[in-house]
C-alpha cells in the first residue's frame, strides 16, 4: 500500500504549539470532562509505503490538565498515571 498523495517521505516532528493532545470522556453518564497534556513530542517518519512508515510519540503524564485542580491530582496519582 502506498502513502497517499500530497505527504512527501521525511521525518516530520510534532509542532506542540500548534498542536493539541486532547480528550473528552463521560462523568457519571451525564457530564462531560475535557483535559489535555500540554507536554508531549513526535516524529513521524513517512516511508514511500504505509509499512514503511512510523509515528513514535512521547507524552509526558504530568502535563495533564482537566482545569480541576483536585481531580488533575487524582488522575496523577496512583489509581491512573
Amino acid at each position: 500500500m502506498t502513502v497517499p498523495s500530497g505527504i512527501t517521505p521525511g521525518i516530520w516532528t510534532l509542532d506542540i504549539t500548534h498542536s493539541d493532545i486532547a480528550f473528552t470522556v463521560r462523568h457519571a453518564g451525564i457530564s462531560k470532562v475535557r483535559g489535555r497534556f500540554t507536554d508531549a513530542a513526535a516524529t513521524v517518519n513517512v516511508g514511500h509505503s504505509l509499512a514503511e512508515t512510523k509515528v513514535e510519540a512521547t507524552v509526558k503524564t504530568a502535563s495533564f490538565d482537566s482545569g480541576d485542580a483536585n481531580r488533575d491530582g487524582h488522575v496523577k496519582g496512583a489509581d491512573f498515571f
